[in-house]
């Protein structure tokens, strides 16, 4: 018998801990909140929720983690995803890179010779 797939918990925002305003092209404001991780202890271990507001429909997701810190790390590659999926044409700090504000993470997957090199 095959396994069920078990979607991952939904994780209410809770108390915000960090709290951005993009610009849209029009002057409107897209506010991205974070909520604090919490620890959910599933397998997935730890949540952080965050929430968009500001384009045609909210966007309220979480990143999953072995630890608070690795959601905290993930959390701003998964709103640079959303942002981008969306289409809209962003600013930040009056320059339309916003990208800048949610890094990509690069990472060495384990591997010492590859961090050491860099």
């Amino acid at each position: 018998m095959q396994d069920e797939y078990e979607a991952p918990p939904s994780v209410p925002l809770g108390t915000v801990i960090a709290q951005r305003t993009l610009h849209t092209e029009t002057g409107g404001d897209v506010t991205i909140s974070i909520g604090q991780p919490v620890h959910i202890g599933d397998g997935w271990d730890w949540a952080c929720p965050y929430l968009i507001e500001g384009l045609q429909t909210p966007i309220q997701h979480r990143v999953f983690g072995i630890d608070a810190l690795q959601t905290l790390q993930l959390v701003s590659v998964s709103i640079r995803d959303k942002l981008e999926q969306c289409g809209e044409r962003l600013n930040w700090l009056d320059d339309d890179y916003w990208q800048a504000g949610f890094p990509m993470l690069l990472q060495s997957y384990g591997d010492r010779q590859i961090e050491e090199s860099c």
